[in-house]
């Protein structure tokens, strides 16, 4: 089956009737500027073909597919291929007849938010089904649109796992329908099992133990036959009484019971009229109420108490929320006093420290010098004592000269001992360091950080050419994050104006478009946002509440067709009243009497619409509610303005009193710590900011668009500036991770361990010298005392007396020193403990905080609750001020006949009441005769036959009834014994029952167990079939992979290798690739073009394996050269002979390359196709 001719219309930008024949039966390619229409004929393609997916379609929706979405005119969109169905052997099954067939789709435009769809098969009404298998038939599977092969497929399989490579042999294999086989196969051995263990146990539990029991039951069957007969003899002469008595019934309740419902109906249809006039009069008494007016309303009462009550209330709020508010200050200011203590104490124990550290290392350094200089005092005293008695001061006989030479000559060994360590760990430490592989390894480092100068530098290149592109990476970032941010702010400004409608719920006027084309600026909103009350006039706000009244949620519109529209469908939640600006009449204090009102009352009377600020689009419904009310500065001049015969104009106290010139006063203090006005000035605020946040969106969303548009453009480049990217991080790694980077750090570190041991070992040079300076120190006084020990002895007795004298100076000075040293640590411990101290302080009080903030909090919503409440009741008294009086005779008169009527209405609803319940009774009963005379008849079809009956009856006239439900009952108890020994009167009946139900199931038995052995050697052909079928198409389309890919780029090699090393295909195939003799170790180190030929060559020895008809390819050469271009081109035309290719390119490389050549360009707003 090959495409012969297409028609497109109305779809996308094809807005005419365009008709593409000729197509060639093998390759054809479409190519067009960007823009002009030609992917939409692949488009066209799929949709005819019956892809449902619209994603796949690049459209959001089916309306999305019709000429700019409907709105030019256009409401539908066609397309129809045609096939050749000449070859018969590839033909569908049922239309080996049809020398053509064609395929219509259409979609039509229902509504503004719906389509339909529809499918023609050569002119016939058609399913989505019936295409899809007809497609399915000749390989088109479009739930699987393997013919389908756009740009991002080849990105897709370059990124594809083992296992996803191996999916896609096993579509090539055609494998995944039998493993869908095998699958229900295993699931119908496990119902078989579960049924035959069912069977097994429904056997083995239930039937043949009833067996065993029911042979033992024959004794006991004919005293139980008897039985059943003699109680049947009983209850047919019983029921027989029962049903005459129930007929009976019947008969004397019918007339009784159709008096009672008409009496009935009759009292009903009189509730009815009564209830009728009291609607009636109810309905002229709330009228009467609605224009009377009762100064001394007790509702007035209760709601001005009910005000009093709510301010109390708000004031105690308040004054607690003020408190909380300071106790936060004081807590506040206490941790900042803390914290400033702290620091001052931070500061003393800095600037103290010095002199601390000064005094303990000259108070550590007197005491180490103390101890030394004990030392040597006890050594002379020591050396005195033996040189004097043999014996040394500590009692031992072994001192002197002698002693002081051993240790000296021992501590020197142990130098020496240390040196030669030391010296040894020295060598086998410089043993590991070879200076010529740090070069190398270091040269190594140095070509890392040399290339990742030069990526760096190609990255920088890159990024600006991006950026004359018109694409700034950085810039594209800042404005994602600002994106997020004010996503952020419009949901919190979105929740804080859901709160404050929710809260009031006045505020909570919401609408839907009523038309498509609706314009929303012709609604102006409430009129209440509407204008702006200025600072220097805010003392006028309650004034002029009371002026606008319930006029400020008037909704404002344009023409009274808006208003119209918006009430009929705009599906509103509530009632409004709705304002059209053209039909306003407004009336307005004219300038002379305002100029009057002044005179009268200079600086103290302004008009109320001079008070406000407004837009000129609005001034008619601004002067409609402020225009004719002046507003007064005290109830003086309000009365002198009011009532002045010059002015006679009403006005309003800045208190909210409200005078008229017919002598009426109205209103009252107003007490309220909120005003309307204020809460519009919140909400149009709230409202402002939500506009302004979207409208930056808007502007975001635009200029992301733009920017993703010219990253598309430039994709080839933003991948090479990611795969620079990619390599410098790599090298960063290396530079860090790598062997070199490790032996480097090794022979540094080494390095340093020598340098280490190497000052170790001069120290312990110094310290031999000195050992050695001391030996001969002590071999000079043996000889000195050899020569003259007398002398010898009173040299160092004189020296030891002179020792203690200087021991005890200096334990004297080291004792002051620690005195002063104490003082200086137990300071600084203080100051410590101080520390610590304070910030426990401060972590208490800021423990404190949340808990004072969250009641304030809590105090701030029943704040607003309370004003609110507060808000409601005052609107409600105003309304109560407001009614007028009168009529008082005639409500009562009214009244009165209203308490009459109801008083009937109540007489009517017990009687009807009464006559109900006896229909009720009456009908119950006959129910219940009814009842009894169908259970007899259940049970015995004669007892209807009069004859029969009545004859029953006679014969037993004189039979005890009660003697007959005794009788029943002996012969009930008797055959429950019976029963309980096993009698029945159906047992035969039932054990041969239960014989053929164990014969039944010993077959099913049989008859399972042969049907699962016959399923499981399926499963075992089918699992060989699977196994053998896959090899053979993965050997092929690897064999058919590599030659492709060598044939695109010359000198290389690529082939599928299983990534198990037992040769176990199921775990996954991945792609290895030859480039000359190196076998690459991934596909990163391609080159972007060489991964798309590796795709390329995977997805056409693919379609090689099992050529489909039909294949449709979407600019997959973009990311090749002309070379390569030009080797697809040549590939598709040898290689693929019995399949017709559809191609979009942009390349001469292919196109040149196709049979037939369709351009398209874009002209007057539609798409145009030319053949070549």
């Amino acid at each position: 089956m090959k495409v012969e001719e297409l028609v497109i219309d109305g779809f996308k930008s094809y807005s005419v009737r365009t008709v593409i024949t000729n197509w060639d039966p093998q390759f054809n390619a479409i190519t067009g500027l960007n823009g002009s229409g030609k992917s939409n004929i692949l488009d066209a393609i799929c949709f005819v073909l019956g892809i449902t997916n619209t994603s796949a379609l690049r459209a959001q929706n089916l309306q999305d597919l019709i000429y700019k979405k409907g709105q030019a005119g256009v409401t539908k969109a066609s397309v129809t291929i045609t096939f050749d169905n000449t070859d018969k052997e590839a033909s569908p099954v049922a239309y080996k007849n049809d020398p053509k067939i064609s395929i219509t789709r259409k979609v039509s435009v229902d509504s503004p938010n719906s389509a339909n769809t529809k499918y023609l098969i050569n002119g016939r009404k058609a399913t989505q089904k019936e295409v899809a298998n007809l497609l399915q038939s000749v390989q088109l599977n479009i739930n699987n649109p393997n013919f389908l092969i756009m740009q991002g497929k080849i990105t897709k399989m370059l990124n594809m796992k083992p296992t996803q490579i191996l999916s896609l042999i096993e579509e090539a294999a055609g494998t995944k329908s039998y493993e869908a086989q095998r699958d229900s196969s295993e699931k119908i051995i496990k119902k078989k099992d579960s049924k035959l263990d069912s069977i097994r146990e429904t056997l083995s539990v239930q039937v043949e133990p009833k067996l065993a029991e029911l042979a033992k039951q024959t004794e006991v069957v004919f005293e139980y036959r008897n039985k059943v007969a003699e109680k049947d003899q009983y209850s047919q002469i019983l029921e027989a009484f029962e049903y005459q008595k129930s007929l009976e019934t019947l008969n004397e309740l019918s007339s009784p019971l159709e008096e009672s419902e008409q009496k009935a109906e009759s009292l009903k249809k009189a509730a009815q009229n009564y209830e009728n006039q009291i609607e009636k009069l109810v309905n002229d008494i709330n009228n009467i109420k609605q224009n009377s007016q009762s100064n001394d309303s007790e509702l007035l009462k209760v709601l001005e108490a009910s005000e009093k009550s709510l301010i109390n209330d708000l004031t105690r709020l308040k004054t607690s929320k003020d408190l909380k508010n300071e106790n936060i200050e004081e807590l506040n200011h206490s941790i900042k006093a803390k914290e400033t203590e702290i620091a001052c104490i931070q500061k003393s124990i800095e600037s103290q420290k010095n002199k601390f550290d000064k005094v303990q290392t000259e108070f550590l350094k007197e005491e180490e010098n103390l101890k030394s200089f004990k030392e040597l005092l006890e050594r002379k005293e020591d050396l005195l004592s033996t040189l004097s008695t043999g014996v040394s001061s500590k009692g031992s006989t072994d001192a002197g000269y002698a002693s002081q030479l051993r240790e000296a000559n021992k501590k020197l060994s142990e130098t020496k001992t240390l040196i030669e360590q030391d010296r040894i760990k020295i060598r086998h430490l410089q043993s590991d360091l070879d200076p010529n592989k740090l070069n190398e390894h270091k040269k190594t480092l140095s070509n890392f950080s040399d290339e990742i100068s030069r990526r760096t530098q190609n990255c920088e290149k890159i990024r600006e050419q991006l950026r004359k592109s018109g694409f700034d990476k950085t810039e594209y970032n800042n404005l994602k994050k600002e994106e997020e941010s004010l996503i952020q702010q419009l949901d919190t400004r979105n929740r804080y104006l859901q709160d404050f409608v929710r809260q009031d719920s006045r505020f909570d006027f919401t609408y839907e478009n009523p038309t498509a084309d609706f314009n929303r600026n012709s609604m102006k909103g409430l009129c209440g946002e509407l204008f702006d009350l200025p600072e220097k006039n805010i003392r006028t706000a309650t004034a002029l509440e009371v002026c606008a009244g319930y006029k400020l949620f008037n909704v404002v519109v344009d023409t009274e067709r808006t208003g119209s529209l918006i009430l009929e469908k705009g599906r509103l939640r509530k009632r409004v009243t709705i304002v059209p600006l053209n039909k306003i009449t407004s009336r307005v204090v004219r300038p002379e009497i305002l100029n009057e009102a002044k005179r009268q009352a200079p600086e103290k009377v302004e008009l109320a619409l001079n008070l406000v600020e407004y837009e000129d689009s609005v001034k008619k419904a601004i002067e409609f509610v402020f225009g004719n009310k002046l507003i007064c500065e005290d109830p003086e001049t309000a009365k002198k303005v009011t009532f002045n015969d010059r002015i006679r104009t009403g006005s309003i106290t800045l208190e909210g009193d409200n005078y008229d010139p017919e002598g009426r006063l109205s209103g009252g203090s107003r007490r309220t710590s909120s005003s309307l006005i204020s809460k519009f000035a919140k909400y149009k605020a709230l409202k402002d900011d939500v506009t302004k946040i979207r409208y930056r969106l808007d502007e975001i969303s635009n200029i992301l668009r733009e920017m993703n548009h010219v990253a598309e453009q430039n994709r080839d480049i933003q991948q090479n500036l990611d795969a620079e990217e990619y390599h410098i991080n790599l090298l960063n790694k290396k530079l860090i991770e790598s062997n070199s980077a490790k032996y480097v750090q090794f022979f540094e570190n080494t390095t340093e361990k020598v340098q280490g041991l190497k000052k170790s070992i001069e120290v312990n040079d110094n310290k031999i010298s000195n050992i050695e300076n001391e030996i001969a120190e002590i071999n000079k006084d043996i000889e000195e005392f050899n020569s003259d020990g007398s002398k010898k002895l009173r040299e160092l007795e004189e020296e030891v007396k002179r020792m203690s004298v200087d021991l005890k100076k200096q334990e004297k000075a080291l004792a002051r020193r620690r005195v002063d040293f104490n003082e200086e640590k137990v300071k600084n411990d203080d100051a410590v403990v101080d520390i610590e101290t304070l910030k426990g302080e401060i972590a208490k009080l800021q423990e404190e905080i949340p808990e004072v903030k969250r009641s304030t909090e809590e105090d701030e919503t029943k704040i607003l609750k309370k004003q609110v409440e507060l808000d409601a009741v005052s609107e409600k008294i105003q309304i109560e001020k407001e009614r007028t009086a009168g009529f008082a005779e005639e409500l009562n008169q009214l009244s009165a006949h209203l308490q009459s009527t109801r008083d009937k209405l109540s007489n009517s609803k017990k009687e009807h009441e009464s006559y109900v319940g006896k229909v009720s009774s009456l009908k119950h009963m006959i129910k219940s005769a009814s009842s009894r005379m169908k259970k007899a008849v259940q049970h015995y079809d004669w007892i209807t036959n009069d004859n029969q009956r009545l004859r029953i009856i006679k014969n037993n006239s004189d039979i005890d009834l009660d003697y007959c439900e005794e009788k029943i009952e002996e012969c009930e108890s008797r055959l429950a014994e019976l029963r309980s020994k096993g009698a029945d009167a159906n047992i035969i009946q039932q054990a041969d029952m239960l014989k053929s139900h164990a014969i039944s199931l010993e077959s099913k038995i049989k008859k399972i167990e042969k049907d699962k052995e016959k399923i499981q050697s399926t499963i075992k052909k089918l699992d060989q079939y699977l196994k053998t079928e896959l090899n053979k198409t993965y050997e092929k389309v690897s064999h058919d992979f590599g030659e492709t890919f060598a044939l695109l780029l010359p000198g290389s090699y690529a082939k599928l290798v299983k990534t198990d090393l037992n040769g176990d295909i199921s775990k996954g195939l991945e792609v290895k690739v030859q480039l000359g003799s190196v076998w690459k170790e991934s596909l990163v180190e391609l080159s972007g073009g060489q991964r798309s030929l590796v795709a390329l060559a995977l997805i056409m020895s693919l379609l090689q394996f099992r050529p489909a008809p039909m294949y449709i390819l979407d600019e997959v050469d973009a990311a090749l050269d002309l070379s390569h271009t030009q080797s697809i081109g040549q590939l598709i035309k040898t290689k693929f002979k019995g399949s017709q290719f559809i191609v979009v390119s942009l390349k001469e490389g292919m196109f040149n390359n196709a049979n037939r050549l369709f351009k398209v360009r874009f002209q007057d707003g539609t798409s145009v196709v030319t053949a070549t």
